[in-house]
């Protein structure tokens, strides 16, 4: 693992990994710059971490860069820290998911390796978060993925290593976003449901929270056609059809799409005719 990790951006996202790597140890040194005063006021008092003045100090100094910093300023810290000096095959990762490798091409063309090391996930602002057990999309060249690599598992993590091309981390982040951010989407909607049933807010918090976390707890542990509970599990067509009448048109829409998408988790332990009855019912035939 690299001796010497310098961590441009102290956000939610670099905070983390500046505490995660102080606090689990390792002998590594942590260097960093972040714009905010407030911030580097407060991690000048942290033990184990060396703060500098500008990204280009960073890079100067460091065997690995770590860029936490907004999409948007991505690019321009980048061509700050190329003008630190060659990289000399030294490796530089961001953590933003929607954004390529290239996006450091600044640094690729003086030498560095570079590539992306994406938390999988889900960080509210200013919120304390570690990294234990969490999955890091790694995408880039194959020295910096292997660094990555290292370097997610010094934060308690796991990489899980991408194919590299813009289509296939467009498809990656879209994943992501469908499952976290479709995931607050749904759970709005349901505790919507529920209240227009009768609950109260409160209620219907409860009532959602309650399936979902037993849910995702299924799914930790099960294959996504063995946690799949309910009238399509059943093959319950007419079950199904009230629910389609019961909901508003444009939530039906979804209620539509996801379950031809769990008709296919169920194809081989229904009927043929179930199959073909409830497929007919979701295309609106």
């Amino acid at each position: 693992m690299n001796e010497r990790i310098g961590i441009v951006g102290l956000g939610s996202v670099g905070a983390a990994c500046a505490r995660a790597l102080t606090e689990r140890g390792g002998g590594r040194a942590v260097l960093a710059w972040t714009r905010s005063y407030e911030r580097r006021e407060f991690w000048t008092r942290h033990p184990g971490i060396e703060m500098l003045e500008g990204p280009e100090a960073v890079a100067r100094e460091a065997d690995l860069l770590l860029f936490c910093v907004t999409d948007a300023a991505l690019a321009e810290v980048a061509g700050r820290c190329a003008t630190a000096g060659a990289g000399r095959g030294r490796v530089a990762l961001h953590t933003a998911g929607a954004e390529p490798p290239s996006v450091l091409s600044p640094l690729s063309e003086v030498g560095w390796e570079v590539g992306v090391a994406h938390p999988l996930l889900s960080i509210v602002v200013d919120e304390e978060r570690t990294f234990e057990g969490a999955a890091f999309g790694l995408f880039g060249s194959a020295a910096a993925k292997a660094a990555g690599g290292e370097l997610v598992r010094a934060l308690g993590g796991e990489g899980i290593e991408l194919d590299g091309d813009g289509v296939a981390q467009a498809r990656y982040h879209a994943a992501a976003a469908l499952l976290s951010n479709g995931l607050v989407g749904l759970f709005a909607q349901a505790t919507d449901e529920f209240e227009r049933c009768g609950a109260s807010p409160e209620g219907a918090r409860t009532a959602a929270r309650s399936l979902l976390l037993r849910t995702t707890d299924n799914l930790a542990r099960l294959a996504p056609a063995v946690a799949l509970t309910g009238p399509l599990r059943r093959g319950e067509a007419a079950r199904i059809e009230s629910h389609l009448a019961a909901l508003d048109p444009e939530v039906a829409v979804t209620y539509r799409a996801l379950s031809r998408r769990l008709l296919a988790l169920v194809s081989e332990d229904l009927e043929p005719a179930r199959i073909d009855a409830l497929r007919r019912l979701l295309d609106g035939q």
